[in-house]
């Protein structure tokens, strides 16, 4: 299953490859761009705030940006079971991919579910892109964030008509 956000783009072709890769043993996975060790945001002005009441601990658990992440079949069922207990979170990259995730192998009796960073899943996009394609950019990435309708289009069209390599 793969949830990304209306900006970011999905090389699902690519995306497919990789979690059927013979280096990718691992099941119960969700893979993405890992986030670890943050600290709840506690500046009121944020549109991330999180006031001590919702969320006491110092750091938040480890999980993967909401930009785009894909979680294998294996994995859907206990994270499924695990919100169903789980108190709500805001956020939800942190509740899914963190706390749900946390709290599925006591929730459902499964083994752990594995948090796979992936190096091809790229969170901001480039400040400057100069004379470079879209394809030299982002033709090799997963996902990519902060696309622009526009330049998801492109890539996507470059890609399906082999130009990107």
């Amino acid at each position: 299953m793969v949830k990304a956000d209306d900006d970011a783009f999905v090389n699902l072709a690519a995306l497919r490859k990789h979690l059927a890769s013979k280096s990718r043993l691992r099941r119960k996975a969700i893979i993405g761009y890992l986030m670890k060790g943050f600290r709840p945001n506690r500046n009121r002005a944020s549109k991330w705030f999180t006031s001590p009441q919702l969320f006491a601990k110092a750091r938040l658990p480890d999980f993967v940006s909401g930009f785009a992440y894909a979680v294998t079949r294996d994995a859907v069922g206990p994270l499924y079971a695990a919100a169903q207990v789980a108190p709500i979170f805001p956020f939800e990259d942190v509740y899914v991919t963190g706390m749900c995730r946390e709290r599925a192998p006591v929730v459902a009796g499964s083994n752990a579910i594995a948090l796979e960073g992936a190096p091809r899943f790229h969170n901001h996009r480039k400040k400057s892109r100069g004379k470079k394609t879209l394809c030299s950019l982002y033709g090799t990435v997963l996902a990519q964030h902060e696309l622009t309708a526009a330049e998801t289009k492109s890539l996507w069209e470059d890609l399906k008509a082999g130009r990107c390599g």
